[in-house]
């Protein structure tokens, strides 16, 4: 039964996952290309200056890669199960209700990592070529809270889904932009390095929001 509500989730993450990875790869591709018409345009002090005193950021273009990955992923994972009230089906087959919860939430989760993760280690990649490790060290400092605010998005989107109190649905919404919006708040190169334990923790935590409305609707008080 675990092997078919993975596969079940498979089903419809793939083509999900394949045109994150495509768009993300895209973004990666423009990146470099810019990088390189830069470095190949004249000498590299200029570029540096913008890096060092006024920190741009050449990557910024990925800034909302990780919160679009959120939403898509809850959208394609949760959509499919609302309109014939799929889900009333999923928590009464023989099997227990929210170990199957578990398992869907961990197949949607694992799969926006997994894009948002692929995509960090190609542009730490790019960015090493180009620059040295302080840099890409803090590339990678300033990159991890922006992929964690899909976590938070992704899950405060599928409870929104999943519940049929417009009142709640407005609430797990509001609560979905503020904690995306707490992720994306850094200012400059590595703003959140003393906090990424906490900040992954709270993103972890803000997994078990599905729950909340999938409980209510196995008690019929939706």
């Amino acid at each position: 039964m675990i092997r078919a509500f993975i596969f079940k989730e498979w089903l419809k993450l793939r083509w999900a996952f394949l045109g994150l990875s495509l768009l993300g790869l895209g973004f990666l591709v423009f990146i470099n290309h810019s990088l390189y018409r830069e470095f190949a345009a004249g000498p590299a002090v200029p570029i540096w200056q913008n890096l060092v005193e006024r920190q741009v950021m050449f990557f910024a273009g990925i800034k909302y890669f990780g919160v679009l990955a959120g939403l898509v992923t809850a959208l394609v994972q949760w959509l499919p199960d609302i309109p014939n009230r799929g889900l009333r089906l999923q928590l009464h087959l023989p099997f227990p209700q929210m170990q199957g919860m578990a398992i869907v939430v961990f197949c949607g989760a694992l799969t926006m990592i997994f894009v948002c993760v692929q995509i960090l280690f190609l542009l730490l990649v790019i960015t090493q070529y180009y620059f040295p490790w302080p840099v890409v060290r803090a590339v990678g400092l300033t990159v991890i809270p922006w992929m964690l605010a899909g976590l938070p998005v992704y899950a405060m989107t599928g409870a929104l889904l999943l519940d049929t109190s417009p009142v709640r649905k407005v609430v797990y919404g509001l609560i979905g932009w503020q904690m995306a919006s707490l992720y994306l708040a850094g200012c400059g190169y590595a703003g959140f390095e003393g906090v990424l334990g906490l900040y992954g923790l709270m993103a972890l935590l803000m997994l078990f929001a599905p729950f909340i409305p999938a409980e209510r609707f196995k008690r019929g008080a939706l």
